[in-house]
C-alpha cells in the first residue's frame, strides 16, 4: 500500500497548507497529522485502527497527534487523509463532533437533491478523493500520454474527459 496522502480539500482547507509544486508528491507534504497518518497506515502497523463510530456511510479511521485530529479513508492504492482539525475536548467545535454534525447535514442536503435517499445517518462522500466533476461521465476518464503545451513530469499523470457543454458554460460563467 502506498503512503497516506491528503485530499486537496483537506490540504488547503483543514491543514491550511498551499498546494505543493507538481514536483512534490502529496505524500511528502510535512504536517503532524499527515505524518501520523502515514505512520499508522503504512501497512506495517500491528495494532488495530480506531474507527470513527459517528460516521456510518463510509469507514473512516481516527488519527491523533498533539492537538490535531484526522479522518483517514482506506482505499487502494493508498489511504487518504480526508479531513483534519484541532481537538477541542467537550466543545461543539471538537473535530470528531464537528465532523459528525457536518456529515449529518451533508446527508440531509444529499437526500434533498436526490430521488433515492441515503439510508445512513451520515454522508462523507464529498470528502473523498473521487468527487464527481459536474457534466463529466464518472466512467469516462481516459489516461493521456502527453499534454498539448508541455511534457508530463516523470511521476505526473494526466486524465481527460468530455464535459457536457451546458455544464461547461455554467462552470465558466458564460
Amino acid at each position: 500500500m502506498d503512503r497516506t496522502r491528503p485530499t486537496l480539500r483537506c490540504l488547503t482547507e483543514d491543514l491550511c497548507l498551499p498546494v505543493p509544486p507538481i514536483t512534490t508528491p502529496l505524500d511528502e507534504v510535512d504536517h503532524p497529522a499527515l505524518n501520523k497518518a502515514q505512520e499508522h497506515f503504512n501497512g506495517t502497523e500491528e495494532r488495530p485502527h480506531e474507527r470513527i463510530g459517528a460516521i456510518d456511510d463510509q469507514v473512516l479511521f481516527k488519527v491523533k497527534v498533539q492537538r490535531w485530529r484526522g479522518a483517514v479513508w482506506k482505499s487502494e492504492p493508498c489511504p487518504w487523509l480526508v479531513a483534519a482539525g484541532i481537538r477541542e475536548d467537550g466543545s461543539a467545535d471538537d473535530f470528531y463532533a464537528a465532523l459528525a454534525t457536518d456529515a449529518k447535514a451533508a446527508r440531509s442536503a444529499y437526500n434533498a437533491q436526490h430521488s433515492r435517499p441515503l439510508s445512513t445517518q451520515t454522508y462523507v462522500g464529498g470528502l473523498l478523493p473521487d468527487r464527481e466533476v459536474p457534466g463529466c461521465d464518472r466512467e469516462g476518464w481516459f489516461p493521456e500520454s502527453r499534454l498539448p503545451d508541455r511534457d508530463l513530469l516523470p511521476a505526473e499523470q494526466a486524465w481527460s474527459n468530455v464535459m457536457d457543454p451546458a455544464e461547461a458554460r455554467k462552470l465558466l460563467g458564460d
